[in-house]
């Protein structure tokens, strides 16, 4: 199977404008008189290096360092408690930790803000906001 080529632009008053609008039709004229398949979706922009730093450096150091437990414990029980998904097995619902890996940008962000807020409830602990932290210290 070929790869299929993606093409990317905004939607502009319900109106697709392409960032390379050629490409896209040369592409097309490659396609004439096939049968054709489209789809449209939000970019998903995968969590940054950064966030990732973050979210190992201090996020779960601090819990880890606070509790006792080990960085990856702490992360596992983490991606059951917060980015958690439930399954019913025979007839036993069990909960499993989804990949914090898949997680883009913004559903990062709110996944890291459930652990703050975890964190300052139960722990008594304040994680400091990314911006917080001076550079360096991750």
């Amino acid at each position: 199977m070929a790869l299929i080529p993606k093409f990317k632009g905004i939607i502009k008053e319900r109106k697709i404008v392409l960032n390379d609008k050629e490409q896209f039709q040369n592409y097309l004229l490659s396609l004439e008189g096939h049968e054709i398949e489209i789809g449209v979706g939000k970019i998903q922009y995968d969590r940054s290096s950064n966030q990732n730093r973050y979210y190992w450096g201090v996020i779960i150091k601090m819990i880890a360092d606070e509790t006792g437990h080990t960085s990856d414990e702490i992360h596992e029980w983490c991606k059951i408690a917060f980015n958690g998904k439930h399954l019913i097995i025979g007839d036993k619902e069990v909960i499993v930790g989804k990949s914090t890996a898949k997680l883009d940008i913004s559903d990062f962000e709110d996944y890291a803000e459930k652990i703050r807020q975890w964190a300052s409830e139960m722990l008594n602990l304040i994680v400091p906001l990314p911006n917080e932290i001076i550079e360096g210290e991750i």
